[in-house]
């Protein structure tokens, strides 16, 4: 018998030049049909810089109580970054959501937002899942 955890399919979405100076979904996207989702990973490089605080990235189904959540530290233009699996557990689980603990459900519209931390920026985002 095959564990059908094995049996994933790896997509990669991609948010481009999105805005994340204002607490707003930026994206939206779904998995294959009846399947359900791993984030695997989030990147991103600054395409304006930002200024003021930290902004989260959030990605989880509309009001996920544990959606995987990414930081983008204050930073100029051109900067990348990337939160794994070991980033995430060596930041600690109160800073962050545990980006290979987060399942996305079946069949639901999964969103992409910022939290609006920082007061200007913009970034491409690039999240991972694998369904299975």
């Amino acid at each position: 018998m095959t564990d059908t955890f094995y049996a994933k399919d790896r997509r990669v979405y991609q948010f481009l030049n999105a805005a994340i100076d204002g607490a707003a979904v930026f994206g939206r996207f779904t998995g294959p049909d009846g399947k359900i989702g791993r984030v695997r990973g989030i990147e991103w490089m600054l395409t304006n810089s930002t200024t003021t605080s930290a902004t989260e990235i959030i990605v989880g189904e509309n009001g996920a109580t544990e959606p995987a959540i990414v930081i983008i530290p204050v930073g100029s233009q051109f900067d990348v970054g990337a939160m794994t699996a070991a980033q995430v557990e060596a930041a600690g689980a109160d800073e962050v959501a545990g980006v290979n603990d987060v399942i996305l459900p079946a069949d639901t519209l999964i969103e992409v937002e910022s939290d609006g931390g920082a007061d200007a920026g913009d970034a491409d985002i690039t999240i991972t899942v694998d369904w299975f």
